[in-house]
């Protein structure tokens, strides 16, 4: 590690001291500067990038120049059909990206359109190519493009978070697709082909790669945990196998039913930025099966993660890189962030990896504030170089960074949607010391028990049943949905909080009504489930937050947030009450 550090202090500029707070924030300025005076000569691909940049570093979509800029992205979808203007799914992915980033409510027609562009253009071998007839390499037979691809994922998701259901098979065969062309050692190829025996890993298609894995990985296995550290065997099955991967399994801790363990501590009110506009997955969709496993997607992140760590450096001109002619240094740095954030990183073989980017784009931003520092060329360099500095990505997921500087959850109530511990046997529910005797018994007949049993034996039924769904079948309640209903208005707390969290394991706009019921609900516990139970079904962890001790008004806050975001994404043919739900809104 050590010889590793002095290897890449060698390669990257070298400054008197690391970049302060205040020249970052200096930097940041002058870029956006820069590209606000350019913005107006660029059209397609570039306007949607430049617009995307000027909205992650948080001028609003109100600003004069920006407003203007999505009303010309706008003009490229006619009778709800998209029509990008150059760079066709590259174009596409940032057009969609810039749309969620604006107002998802606003530009949901649009999104709509450009989602469709996108999913249709996905090839039969799970990734994207350039459109038919076009190839990158003269004459190719094509087999997708790794960066290509990273593109349409992003827009994906972006349009997954403003309400559009994204169906999971496109999820998983873009999954199966980067597992079959990662290369042995982990790194991913811009053109991958089985016709090349020895293809060329860059650091900007495997921080593309390893980032659509890990967004994969958070669509189609929404309740795994953390990343392993290490590479999981995928040999076959033995009981003993079978017992361990029970006990490890990776699910979502969720408030009263699933707590944290005893050493963690509960964020900070305030540590976490507040999240951005979820999704929900619609109903059609809940019962898919993902033909990639979780352990396969993991472990590909995992390989490209070992990779960029083996081969970790900021500046690609020098050296290496440059020999092999994969600078593209600017795209590469917003690949890295988007990376780090999304697997909540903080160092990369033992670096810190924001300020080796900052220093870097620091000492090699021009005196108008913008960087011209490859092929990429000067208006997609200040865009890319803008976006990291800004943590677009970590702007938009909010997620807490793991390391050294990591936000740790305390036993009780956990405010929010992380992994279990690696040991589910450790798991206590109810009073710390106590361990009720577990209920047996398929999903429906524990329901059925615990509409008519003593409150004596209902955490007995609930360990039973958070176990058959975290443990072993997820889909296990997806049919129980209007027995939870009725159960959420139960008279006891204990049933309220099991209906609550089961119905968010439905997947089901359906439920939603009844969640907001029960953020309204006289008992924290209940309210808190219900809280979780939203941000399990539109996969955002920070959705909705709430103090460890929250006062009345903060609870009517959230309850009116909650109310106004399902506003914004519930199906039309659901929308007769409108003016009721708007009654209730200040």
């Amino acid at each position: 590690m050590v010889g590793m550090v002095f290897l890449w202090a060698g390669l990257a500029p070298v400054t008197a001291r690391a970049a302060t707070e205040e020249q970052i924030k200096t930097g940041i300025a002058r870029a956006i500067a820069k590209i606000k005076q350019t913005i107006g000569s660029h059209a397609g691909g570039q306007l949607a990038l430049s617009t995307l940049a000027l909205l992650k570093a948080e001028v609003p979509a109100t600003d004069p120049v920006v407003a203007d800029a999505l009303n010309r992205l706008s003009g490229n979808v006619r009778n709800g059909v998209y029509a990008p203007v150059d760079h066709h799914r590259y174009e596409a992915g940032v057009t969609l990206m810039a749309f969620g980033s604006a107002d998802p409510v606003k530009f949901k027609p649009q999104i709509e359109a450009v989602t469709a562009y996108i999913l249709e253009s996905q090839e039969a071998h799970g990734g994207w190519f350039y459109p038919a007839g076009q190839h990158g390499v003269a004459g190719s037979v094509q087999h997708g493009d790794t960066s290509i691809s990273q593109y349409t994922l992003l827009g994906l998701w972006e349009a997954s978070r403003a309400g559009i259901n994204i169906p999971k098979k496109a999820w998983d065969r873009a999954a199966a697709w980067h597992l079959q062309t990662q290369l042995r050692d982990g790194a991913f190829t811009y053109h991958p082909s089985p016709t090349n025996v020895n293809p060329l890993g860059t650091h900007s298609m495997t921080v593309a790669g390893t980032a659509s894995l890990l967004l994969a990985r958070m669509m189609l296995y929404p309740e795994a945990s953390d990343l392993p550290t290490e590479e999981v065997e995928e040999g076959p099955a033995t009981a003993e196998a079978r017992a361990a991967k029970k006990k490890k399994s990776m699910a979502v801790k969720y408030g009263i039913l699933v707590p944290a363990p005893d050493d963690e501590k509960e964020p900070e009110p305030g540590a976490a930025p507040a999240a951005a506009k979820p999704k929900v997955l619609q109903g059609d969709d809940s019962g898919y099966k993902a033909g990639v496993k979780l352990t396969s997607v993991s472990n590909g992140a995992a390989r490209g993660l070992k990779w960029l760590a083996t081969n970790y450096r900021v500046n690609l001109s020098v050296g290496q890189g440059a020999i092999l002619g994969q600078q593209w240094n600017s795209y590469y740095l917003y690949g890295l962030e988007r990376m780090a954030a999304l697997t909540g990183l903080v160092e990369i073989a033992g670096r810190d990896w924001y300020q080796d980017g900052c220093d870097f784009l620091l000492t090699t931003q021009m005196q108008d504030g913008g960087w011209n520092m490859d092929q990429a060329g000067d208006a997609a360099d200040t865009c890319f170089g803008l976006m990291f500095m800004v943590k677009a990505t970590e702007k938009t997921i909010k997620k807490i960074p793991k390391g050294p500087r990591r936000q740790k959850l305390a036993g009780g109530v956990l405010v929010g949607a992380r992994g279990l511990p690696d040991d589910l046997a450790n798991l206590q529910v109810g009073k710390v010391g106590t361990k009720p005797r577990k209920a047996k018994g398929a999903v429906d007949e524990l329901l059925g028990e615990l509409e008519k049993l003593d409150p004596t034996q209902i955490e007995a039924v609930q360990d039973a049943i958070v176990d058959t769904v975290v443990s072993e079948d997820p889909e296990a309640l997806v049919g129980q949905q209007e027995r939870l209903q009725q159960l959420s208005r139960d008279r006891r707390v204990e049933v309220r909080r099991t209906a609550v969290w089961g119905l968010g394991r439905t997947n089901n706009l359906a439920s939603i009504p009844y969640l907001l019921e029960r953020l309204e609900d006289v008992d924290l516990s209940v309210i808190t489930e219900a809280r979780n139970a939203l941000r399990f079904m539109t996969r955002q962890p920070n959705f909705l937050e709430l103090s460890e001790t929250p006062t009345p008004e903060e609870l009517a806050a959230v309850a009116r947030e909650a109310r106004r975001w399902y506003l914004s994404v519930r199906p039309y043919t659901e929308r007769d009450d409108l003016q009721d739900l708007r009654e209730k809104l200040p």
